[in-house]
């Protein structure tokens, strides 16, 4: 099974972080008061030559207004958009789960809106996914983040594993396009950390990479 996922938490070991299981997640990121993980469930529609589990992206939000269940609804919805404009109908978002801060008593709520890829072609292989990186104002690795989406039509990867100009630019636009879209909801992308104080690290930009990314270590 097939498991990229996208918070720093996520990048040695890969959990499926269903709703009973929050509680008892090892590395879960500090989620203080007023902010919440996100993590989206897509799943791709067999056959054996796409991946048979889920891919994870995760990334946090600061919960300027409302609380878990309309963070979930909101960014399911900015999301379920993205992955309109970015993936082929191998793929689905199936759910959309968040977990409210402080880490011990926040709520979690799911949302089931879905959304299917409408991006015509067939999916690329398994192991290969554009990468976004989740850029802030501030240097060091810590203050940076990524996460992987599966799903590009396998048309538009070069023989050096680029992508075309064209469906980089488009996948720019739905990039920005989710992060303007859940800060007009009122939450704000963040990057949240497992060590030190755990103040989150606001997102400025989601810049999506030309050069594919695979996912050797990732495959079962």
């Amino acid at each position: 099974m097939w498991y990229p996922q996208g918070e720093a938490l996520c990048r040695t070991k890969c959990v499926l972080l269903r709703v009973q299981d929050w509680e008892g997640v090892k590395r879960m990121p500090i989620i203080p008061s007023g902010f919440a993980l996100i993590q989206h469930e897509l799943i791709a529609t067999p056959p054996a030559s796409l991946p048979s589990g889920p891919c994870l992206v995760t990334y946090g939000v600061e919960l300027v207004t409302g609380g878990a269940q309309d963070a979930a609804d909101d960014c399911a919805a900015y999301f379920g958009s993205f992955v309109e404009n970015v993936c082929t109908a191998d793929f689905t978002l199936q759910s959309t789960t968040a977990k409210e801060g402080p880490n011990d008593v926040g709520p979690v709520a799911v949302s089931n809106n879905q959304a299917v890829g409408t991006v015509s072609g067939s999916a690329a292989p398994p192991n290969v996914a554009v990468l976004v990186q989740k850029r802030s104002a501030f240097g060091g690795k810590r203050n940076r983040g990524r996460f992987y989406v599966p799903g590009v039509p396998d048309t538009q990867m070069g023989p050096t594993g680029l992508l075309g100009s064209t469906p980089l630019g488009d996948i720019q636009t739905a990039a920005d396009a989710l992060l303007d879209g859940i800060e007009s909801e009122g939450k704000p992308m963040v990057i949240l950390h497992s060590s030190g104080s755990g103040t989150p690290t606001p997102v400025t930009s989601l810049i999506v990479l030309a050069l594919l990314a695979t996912q050797r270590r990732r495959i079962r």
